[in-house]
Parts: structure tokens; C-alpha cells; sequence
């Protein structure tokens, strides 16, 4: 059984990101940077949670409240990852990878969001 929210491209999308985004921040090495990568761990898991739970939801102005949250941590996430890039937390194919998904994304969820009606 899947419910509709697996079947949406942009939570595939962000699925594919955080599972990204986790791999890409597993070492130890980066301890001192705990808070950043948690930071960006969080805001994909709620890119992700914010998609599924609105297209839960029976209104339209709901949906849109869900959706709109969900592309305002796709944005906090790719300002984090410019951060993580900066401080060579990742590195520069990994965020040229990431950057290009939070970008796709973005861009997918706005037009998601446009279409809710």
C-alpha cells in the first residue's frame, strides 16, 4: 500500500536528499561541527516530514501552509550547505551534487505549490 505523498516527485526528491545528506556527514572527523551538520540533517528530514504531512491535509490553505514550510527548510538546508562547503565539511563534488538536488527541489516545490488549488 503507498499513500499519496510517496507518490509526489519532490518527496522522492527530498527523500534522495536526505539519505544524501546523512551518508555525506557520517565521519567522526567533524565533530567540532556537530551543530551545523545536525542543523542539516533537521532541516532535510523537515523538507521531507512537511511534504508528506500536507499532502495529508483537506484544505488547500493547509496543504500550501505545509508545502510553503517545506520549501523554507530547502532554502535553510542549502544555506547550511554552503556553510558545510565553506568550513570543507563536504567535499566540493559532494556540494555540487547536494547543491544541484536542494536547487531541483526548490524549484519543483514552488511549482508544486502553484498548482495547489
Amino acid at each position: 500500500m503507498y499513500f499519496n505523498f510517496e507518490r509526489l516527485e519532490i518527496w522522492q526528491l527530498s527523500r534522495q536528499l536526505t539519505i544524501l545528506v546523512f551518508e555525506r556527514t557520517q565521519s567522526t572527523d567533524f565533530l567540532i561541527y556537530q551543530d551545523l551538520i545536525r542543523q542539516i540533517r533537521k532541516s532535510c528530514i523537515s523538507i521531507f516530514s512537511n511534504i508528506a504531512e500536507g499532502s495529508a491535509r483537506t484544505s488547500i490553505a493547509d496543504r500550501r501552509k505545509f508545502i510553503s514550510i517545506a520549501y523554507s527548510s530547502a532554502i535553510e538546508a542549502l544555506s547550511q550547505l554552503i556553510l558545510c562547503n565553506d568550513f570543507q565539511i563536504i567535499c566540493d563534488e559532494d556540494y555540487e551534487k547536494i547543491r544541484q538536488l536542494i536547487e531541483n527541489l526548490i524549484l519543483k516545490t514552488n511549482a508544486f505549490y502553484k498548482s495547489i488549488r
